[in-house]
C-alpha cells in the first residue's frame, strides 16, 4: 500500500501536468482571437439580416425544420425547397435537414423565436454545456480548463452554432458518472446522443467490450423513447422520409468516407501494455474520442472538437510521453481554424484542414496502444479492478 506521502506526492505531480505557464499563455493567446471572431461572426449575421434575409450557417436549416414543425408541416424539413423557403437565405443556397424526429423536437423552441434570438440563445446554451462538461475533468485546474474551452478548435463549433457542443458535452458527462459507477444514468446519457447518430457508431462496441451491460440496456431504452415519442407527434412517415434523405444524402457525400477505428478491449489492452488505471481509463477515452472522428462516413470541421479532447485526456495521461503529449495536444488545440479563416475569405487550402485534425488523431491513437504513460506513484497493481 502507498503511504499517504507518496499519494500526496503523486497528486501534487498531477496538478502541476501540464505546465500552469503554458496552458494560461495558450488561454491568453485563444481569448482574444475567440473573442474577435465571435464579434466578427456576428456582425456578418447582424448584417444579413438587415438586408432582410436569413444569415447563411449550419444553424439556419435546423432553426428552419423547427419553424416548418411549428407550422405543422415536419416533413416538409426534408423538402430541399421548402426548406429553403423557410430558411429565406436568398437563391442558390441549399441547405439539408438530416436529424432523427428527436432532433426536430429539440428545435421546435428555436423555431418559434425570431433568428437572432435562436441563435444567441443556442450558442450560449451550448458553450455553458461545453464548459459544464470540461469542468467535471479540470476541478482544480482552471487553467487547463480555460485553454481546452476556448481552444481554436472549438471555435467552429461555436461559430457555426451546430450540435458539436451539446453532444460533446453529453459524452463527457457519460464518461464522468461511468467511471463514478453510476452505469444508468451514464445510459441515459449515452442515449440522448442518438439525436446525431453517425458519430457514435463505436460506442455500442465500447461498452459491449468493457461488459458495460446496464449501460448498454439504459441507452438503448432511451433511444427507443426518443425514437417513439417524436413519432407520436410527428407520425410513422417521418422514417422513411429521414432515411431516404440519408440515402440521398450519403450519395452526394459518396468517396469522403474517413478510416473505421475499432475500440475493442481498449482498457484491458493498455492495462497489459503498462499503463495504470488511471492512464488506461484515460486512453479508451483517447481512443473513444479518436474513435468519434475516425468513424463517421464524413465529418465538417466544426467537429474537429471532439480530436481535440482525444489530445485533451492524451495529455492527462501523457500518452506517448510529457513532449509528445503535449506537442499532439498544442496540433489538436489549434485544429483546422486557420484554414477556415483563410477559407472565409476565399483561399482555397485543399486537403489540408482535413489532414491537421486526422494525422494527429490517428497519431495519438497509435502512441495510446503502443506505449504507457509516465506512471503514477498511486497506481494500482495489474490485478487490481477498478
Amino acid at each position: 500500500m502507498n503511504s499517504p506521502e507518496a499519494a500526496g506526492g503523486s497528486e501534487a505531480a498531477d496538478r502541476a501536468w501540464p505546465p500552469r505557464p503554458l496552458m494560461w499563455g495558450l488561454t491568453t493567446a485563444a481569448v482574444p482571437v475567440a473573442v474577435v471572431l465571435f464579434l466578427y461572426f456576428a456582425a456578418r449575421l447582424v448584417a444579413k439580416l438587415a438586408e432582410g434575409h436569413t444569415p447563411f450557417n449550419e444553424f439556419t436549416p435546423l432553426w428552419a425544420a423547427g419553424r416548418l414543425a411549428n407550422s405543422s408541416m415536419p416533413l416538409s424539413a426534408f423538402d430541399t425547397a421548402a426548406l429553403s423557403i423557410a430558411m429565406n437565405t436568398g437563391p442558390n443556397l441549399d441547405m439539408y435537414w438530416l436529424y432523427p424526429p428527436s432532433g426536430l423536437v429539440v428545435m421546435m423552441p428555436f423555431g418559434a423565436l425570431p433568428y437572432l434570438p435562436a441563435w444567441l440563445l443556442w450558442t450560449g446554451l451550448g458553450f455553458v454545456a461545453w464548459s459544464a462538461g470540461l469542468s467535471r475533468f479540470t476541478p482544480a485546474r482552471i487553467d487547463l480548463r480555460l485553454a481546452t474551452v476556448v481552444a481554436p478548435a472549438a471555435l467552429p463549433a461555436l461559430l457555426y452554432s451546430i450540435v458539436a457542443f451539446f453532444l460533446a458535452a453529453c459524452l463527457l458527462a457519460a464518461l464522468k458518472v461511468l467511471r463514478a459507477a453510476r452505469p444508468v444514468l451514464a445510459g441515459v446519457l449515452i442515449g440522448c446522443l442518438t439525436v446525431k447518430p453517425q458519430l457514435w457508431l463505436l460506442l455500442p462496441v465500447a461498452l459491449a467490450a468493457a461488459g458495460a451491460w446496464s449501460t448498454i440496456i439504459a441507452a438503448t431504452v432511451t433511444a427507443l423513447v426518443l425514437a417513439a415519442a417524436p413519432t407520436l407527434i410527428f407520425g410513422a412517415d417521418y422514417w422513411p422520409a429521414w432515411f431516404a434523405a440519408l440515402e440521398a444524402h450519403a450519395d452526394r457525400r459518396i468517396g469522403a468516407a474517413a478510416e473505421d477505428f475499432g475500440m475493442i478491449g481498449v482498457f484491458p489492452l493498455l492495462r497489459q501494455a503498462g499503463f495504470d488505471n488511471v492512464g488506461a481509463a484515460a486512453g479508451q477515452a483517447v481512443a473513444l474520442m479518436a474513435g468519434v472522428v475516425l468513424s463517421p462516413p464524413y465529418l465538417w470541421i466544426y467537429d474537429a472538437v471532439f480530436s481535440m479532447l482525444a489530445g485533451f485526456f492524451a495529455l492527462r495521461a501523457r500518452i506517448g510521453g510529457s513532449v509528445v503529449a503535449l506537442a499532439l495536444f498544442v496540433a489538436l488545440w489549434l485544429g483546422p481554424l486557420p484554414f477556415t479563416i483563410l477559407g472565409w475569405f476565399g483561399i482555397e487550402n485543399g486537403s489540408a484542414p482535413g489532414l491537421i485534425v486526422i494525422l494527429p488523431t490517428v497519431l495519438v491513437a497509435v502512441l495510446c496502444l503502443r506505449q504507457g504513460p509516465v506512471q503514477r506513484k498511486d497506481s494500482l497493481p495489474a490485478s487490481s479492478s477498478m
